[in-house]
């Protein structure tokens, strides 16, 4: 909770709710207060009890030792040697109890762990690896859901080598669902995925994902170089396929300017880059391996205009001559794929191309209305004023 509100905090301040963090963070503190009493008193209790018990057998011992004395049937010498191998047993005994309670602490953080790695993952590796992808992936009928919440259904469309395919459909319709179930992070429940004819489920989920460059909605870096977050899983990765890369991804340039270029730290989750930069850097880290398949998702979502120019100018170069997937909400980023399938509330409603959609398909048409219709209109109204200006001169 404190790291969140940390890495929070413009929210925080910009909605001036700093009282109500300092609260919230005030009664969850006291709740771990209460936590770390209650363990330290049993853990802290343990002890004196357990030398106050020593004391009450040690004083039994004593007393049944001296009355033994007294009533005869315990010579001196006898007397002392039972005492002092008394007072050895009840030490060790003492030994003992310590050992139990601390061996009980760890069988209890242990369990959870033991747990922890009892998980089966419910994606299971296949026996069999791939190393190139030649002809298709298809999708035959398949269906998703999240814990009982049906999201795709009916789902069939192929992705052809070479081709941009676009998915696109309103927010919620399924499409980050398909490319999750493309990388096969989740099985379908229905149907099958088949790569060049083989079901994903009988391949092995390393050598499987090697064939993908992805670039998801949130550019994700790690608190580490701009040189280690492009080159991040792939072996063999020389400066100069990074550079390369960067240059493809429109990033070499504002990388150049950086006071410790490729060398500079990105900082946590990349906070130190704004929005544009971390997505070009992202989109040069999914090609620097040159993978055979391309997954874009939503990758100019949340940029300002300028950045957004800038990915895309980056996004057209890199899909050229590669199998590529692109889900977009906005359909200038789409039209010109070769085939754009629409989803909507979890099933495919059609599949074609821009200009077919256009006429066949009702949910495309309207989502193409929506989107250029101001920007229609803002261009008509520039050429009117344009050419009055021109009129009056």
């Amino acid at each position: 909770r404190f790291q969140e509100s940390i890495l929070s905090i413009r929210v925080v301040k910009s909605f001036g709710a700093e009282a109500f963090e300092l609260g919230r963070l005030r009664r969850a503190l006291q709740a771990v207060v209460r936590v770390n009493v209650k363990f330290g008193a049993y853990k802290h209790a343990e002890e004196p009890a357990r030398s106050v018990v020593n004391y009450l057998a040690e004083a039994t011992l004593m007393a049944l030792a001296a009355y033994e004395l007294l009533a005869g049937r315990l010579a001196v010498p006898a007397f002392f040697l039972f005492l002092y191998v008394g007072r050895a047993v009840m030490v060790q005994v003492g030994l003992l109890g310590g050992a139990y309670t601390a061996i009980q602490t760890t069988l209890a953080a242990s369990s959870r762990i033991d747990e922890l790695f009892g998980l089966e993952p419910t994606v299971k590796d296949g026996p069999e690896s791939i190393a190139e992808f030649r002809d298709r992936i298809a999708l035959s009928d398949v269906a998703f859901d999240y814990g009982g919440e049906r999201v795709l259904s009916g789902v069939s469309f192929a992705i052809a080598k070479g081709d941009v395919v676009a998915l696109v459909g309103p927010s919620g319709a399924g499409k980050s669902t398909l490319a999750d179930l493309l990388l096969r992070l989740y099985d379908p429940v229905l149907g099958a995925i088949t790569i060049d004819g083989r079901d994903l489920r009988t391949l092995q989920q390393a050598s499987y994902r090697r064939l993908f460059g992805v670039v998801s909605q949130e550019a994700l870096l790690f608190n580490a170089t701009i040189r280690e977050n492009i080159a991040y899983g792939r072996d063999g990765v020389s400066d100069a396929d990074v550079v390369r890369a960067a240059q493809i991804a429109n990033a070499h340039d504002f990388i150049t300017e950086l006071p410790e270029g490729y060398s500079t730290v990105v900082g946590d989750r990349g906070i130190r880059l704004s929005g544009g930069q971390r997505q070009r850097v992202a989109i040069a880290r999914a090609i620097v391996g040159k993978p055979q398949i391309l997954i874009l998702d939503e990758a100019t979502s949340s940029l300002d205009s300028e950045s957004e120019r800038l990915v895309q100018l980056a996004i057209d170069r890199v899909i050229q001559g590669t199998t590529s997937i692109v889900i977009a909400h906005r359909l200038s980023t789409v039209m010109r794929a070769d085939k754009i399938v629409v989803v909507n509330r979890g099933t495919v409603e059609a599949v074609g191309t821009h200009a077919e959609l256009l006429t066949t398909n009702e949910i495309y048409a309207r989502l193409y209305r929506l989107q250029f219709a101001e920007v229609e209109a803002l261009g008509t109204s520039l050429t009117t004023t344009t050419r009055r200006r021109g009129e009056m001169e």
